[in-house]
Order: C-alpha cells, then sequence, then structure tokens
C-alpha cells in the first residue's frame, strides 16, 4: 500500500442502514485497521515505533449504522468499541508498543429508528464532513418482506420512495433501501463532486427477477443514474441457528454512473451453494447478466395478434371452505349426493407436477333452488360470506355478495396448464393439456384452447432460457416443487 493509499484509509466513511448489531461494520472496520496494520508495519520495517496512537488513524466514529430494535443498536455500539479494543491489542503485537486507546474519544453512530424515516445524508453529516471525505460507502442486508405480506405502514413507506413509479405496489420491502441508497448517492454526487460514492447491498434475488425489475431498476438505474459495476448471481445463505430456510439471495454493487469507472465484476456460481466464479463484463444488467441494460416491461396482452393470452387459473378467496380433500369430499356425498354434479378435481402447481388429490365445489350456474336441496353445501357457502366479510381488505369483502363461487372463474372447454411455480433443478417445466372438468387454481397459469404450436413455443429451449433470466425464482426452499 502506497502512502497516498494509506491516506486515504481515515478519508473513508461508511454507512449501513439496516445494521441490525453491526457485524457489516464490524467486518469492515476490522479489515480497515489490518489493511492500516499491514501498510505501517510495511513501513517501519522493524525500526521501534515511538507514538501508536499517532500512526493508528482508522478510527470507529468512521462507521455509521441505524437500526430499527433499540437492543440490537446497543450491541452494535459496544461491539464496535470491543472491535477498536481487539485491533489495538493487534497493533500492540505487531508494532513493539502498548497502545490503549484511552479515554475513548471516538464512537460509532448508531441511530436507534427507521432507517425510510430517518434522513441518511443528516445521520452521516455529509454538509460538515464531506469536503474531509473521500468515499462514501452504503452496505448491508436490509430486511425482506414480501410485497404482498407487508403491512399497510410498510407498503406505504415503499410506495413513497417510488413516488410516481408504475407498479410500485409489487415491490419487496427491500427495494426501498435500493431507492434510498440511489437517491442518495445521486444528491452526494451533485452536491459534493470531489466525494466517490457506491453501495453494495444484499437481498434475496426477487429484486432482479420477474415483475419487480422493471418498477425497481427502471428507477435506480435511470431515474437516479446509476450503473451496476459489480454483483454476485444467485446464492444460498444460511446460518447455523437451527430450523432456518437457506434464503436465495444476491449482492448488487451500485454508484452513479458518472464515477462507474473499471471493470464490471459479475460473480456467478453453477449451482447456489457452488463456489463463485468471477468474470468481467461489458454492462451488468438488472437480471445480473452481462448485455446491454434492457428491462422487460409487463404487458397484458400477447405482442402478436393471433397469439393466444394466458391467464392465472382460478383463486377460490374462500378461507378454504370450498375445497375438499379426499375425504371430505367422501363425506360430503355420502350425505349429498345430489352434490356430485358440483364436484370437481382441483389442481395447483404442486398437484399438478407431483400428483396430488383435491377436489372443490364449482357452483358456477347452480340454480338457488338446486343449494336449497343442499344443506351441507349452503354451509360452507355461508363460511365462504362470513370468512369474505371478515377480511381487513374491501377488496375481499365485496366478493361476499357471491359467496358460493370462486373469486376467478375461467374454465375452457380445452385449455394449456403452465405452473407458476417449479424446481430450478427442472430442465424444462412441464406444462399439460386439461378440459373444463378440471379446475386449475391460482398457481396454475392458462392458455385456452391452445395449439400446439403454442404449447412447442412454450417448452422450447429459448422459452425456457428466457424464463431463467427474467421469471421470479423461488426465494427459499423449494420443497414439495420437483
Amino acid at each position: 500500500m502506497t502512502p497516498r493509499e494509506l491516506d486515504l484509509l481515515p478519508r473513508l466513511r461508511f454507512l449501513d442502514p439496516a445494521c441490525g448489531s453491526g457485524n457489516f461494520l464490524l467486518l469492515a472496520f476490522r479489515e480497515l485497521r489490518r489493511l492500516e496494520l499491514d501498510a505501517l508495519a510495511e513501513q517501519q520495517r522493524g525500526q521501534q515505533v515511538l507514538d501508536v496512537a499517532h500512526l493508528i488513524r482508522v478510527n470507529v466514529g468512521q462507521f455509521y449504522g441505524i437500526e430499527y430494535d433499540e437492543f440490537p443498536a446497543q450491541i452494535a455500539r459496544v461491539a464496535m468499541w470491543l472491535a477498536d479494543h481487539q485491533a489495538n491489542i493487534e497493533a500492540s503485537q505487531t508494532l513493539g508498543q502498548n497502545f490503549v486507546n484511552l479515554p475513548l474519544m471516538q464512537a460509532a453512530h448508531i441511530k436507534h429508528g427507521d432507517a425510510l424515516e430517518t434522513d441518511w445524508a443528516e445521520h452521516l453529516n455529509l454538509e460538515a464532513d464531506a469536503p474531509g471525505l473521500a468515499r462514501l460507502y452504503i452496505v448491508g442486508n436490509p430486511p425482506f418482506v414480501g410485497g404482498k405480506k407487508m403491512s399497510a405502514a410498510q407498503r406505504a413507506q415503499v410506495v413513497r420512495e417510488f413516488a410516481g413509479v408504475k407498479d410500485a405496489g409489487v415491490l419487496d420491502y427491500v427495494a426501498a433501501w435500493y431507492v434510498k441508497a440511489a437517491k442518495v448517492m445521486q444528491a452526494t454526487a451533485r452536491e459534493f463532486p470531489g466525494l466517490q460514492t457506491a453501495a453494495a447491498l444484499v437481498s434475496t434475488n426477487s429484486v432482479t427477477q420477474g415483475e419487480q425489475v422493471a418498477p425497481l431498476w427502471g428507477n435506480v438505474l435511470q431515474d437516479y443514474g446509476q450503473t451496476i459495476t459489480a454483483a454476485h448471481r444467485t446464492f444460498k445463505w444460511s446460518n447455523d441457528a437451527p430450523g432456518q430456510a437457506a434464503v436465495h439471495c444476491v449482492i448488487v454493487q451500485f454508484q452513479p454512473s458518472a464515477q462507474a469507472s473499471g471493470p464490471r465484476r459479475l460473480f456467478t456460481y453453477s449451482s447456489p451453494t457452488a463456489q463463485p466464479l468471477e468474470m468481467q463484463a461489458q454492462n451488468i444488467t438488472p437480471y445480473l447478466t452481462d448485455g446491454p441494460a434492457v428491462i422487460v416491461q409487463k404487458a397484458g396482452n400477447p405482442l402478436r395478434a393471433g397469439v393466444p393470452p394466458i391467464h392465472f387459473g382460478n383463486m377460490p378467496l374462500d378461507g378454504g371452505n370450498l375445497l375438499l380433500t379426499e375425504q371430505e369430499r367422501a363425506e360430503l356425498l355420502e350425505k349429498e349426493p345430489a352434490a356430485a354434479k358440483f364436484v370437481r378435481p382441483l389442481l395447483d402447481a404442486q398437484d399438478f407436477l407431483n400428483g396430488g388429490t383435491r377436489f372443490c365445489l364449482w357452483l358456477e350456474g347452480a340454480e338457488p333452488a338446486e343449494l336449497a336441496r343442499l344443506p351441507e353445501v349452503r354451509k360452507r357457502v355461508e363460511a365462504v360470506k362470513a370468512w369474505r366479510l371478515a377480511s381487513v381488505a374491501p377488496s375481499t369483502q365485496k366478493f361476499a355478495a357471491t359467496p358460493a363461487l370462486f373469486r376467478d372463474r375461467r374454465l375452457p372447454e380445452r385449455y394449456l396448464a403452465v405452473p407458476s411455480v417449479s424446481s430450478e433443478r427442472r430442465e424444462y417445466v412441464p406444462v399439460g393439456y386439461l378440459d373444463s372438468g378440471t379446475v386449475v387454481n391460482n398457481l396454475l397459469f392458462m392458455v385456452p384452447d391452445a395449439d400446439l404450436f403454442t404449447f412447442g413455443v412454450i417448452q422450447s429451449r429459448p422459452h425456457m432460457d428466457w424464463m431463467r433470466a427474467v421469471s421470479v425464482g423461488w426465494p427459499q426452499s423449494l420443497d414439495g416443487f420437483e
């Protein structure tokens, strides 16, 4: 390390806006101190050091964090002091003079608060400190909450961060950290052009797949002028805690395009548990491939005339009251044989792929007089009505007016069924023809009246390659989907 590079180290600043107990900050501090110590040891070449405190310039005050829970935030502060003490012991042993950093003059800046309600630039004190800084790094593993499982408050935060962005409502919670980092870096580059910035975040691979790519990366790369400069493609991240699911993650580094010089580093994995292989890329796309920055946009209709549409299957939205196991079907028909005309096989993606037997009450076209003679069926219909009325979602409550029916009702005479979920280990996703005698739920797609040409296109190698490149990978265990 040159003297110039050594002088650069204390002019670095790090922010983890979801720091937990400070693991990312601890590792960054430790490695920075070791770089500095190695350089100092090389400079001294065994000579006696008179003042270690004067030589050691990397300090915990360069590290900033934001943590929602108070207890982990307190742990992070103390852990950084302990890391400083350990680094001082290591420096004493290497440089030959005892070094104790007392009294404690520096501390990591760990803020207890909601990162999405915090002004990151203000927390970093950039207005006062930016002239003395060389680089700002935003790192971390923001919290993951799926787009369909967020609280109303969390969804409001995401929509606010993506104000005016079409389809922002489909984004996972973690996406808000990506766009907030992009905003901070764009503003910093504009206000303090001498300060270089970069962000590297760990998250589930959903942010680089499927319908999330367009609203997230269209905003980050185009609206906020960022470029992806390095990335790890999907890998499996697990820990030693009992009962923890292995999560499929990516790491994406991005920075203002004007500062994005040098080669693009892309790390690929032959399987999610394999070791990474580094390659240089001309350009890293939002799908973490080497190629032009093309983003696939969502379309509600086929792009060419004459191509049959593809639909979701039939969502019951029934609290399970219109669905039957094989045993429940047998018990119902024993009590009410006349209900047989309304009982049909029901398939979801797992049943379609692995085989399984379930049934449903398909009451489309049932006359009120017929239902009046089927008290067991009526009990289930009434239970659907009560369940829908009890929902907190107005969109569910309105379907209480038609409790005998699935929310979605498409049942062509003949259609091609395509599972929406399949194992990553499959070379081809199985599809198959079904008829109106079988109901498929919303975990299967259907292509009404699909001809053999459509079947061939869906099963083709180009379509399978396209699907793997842009569709959503299952973020956790694929148990059950083989």
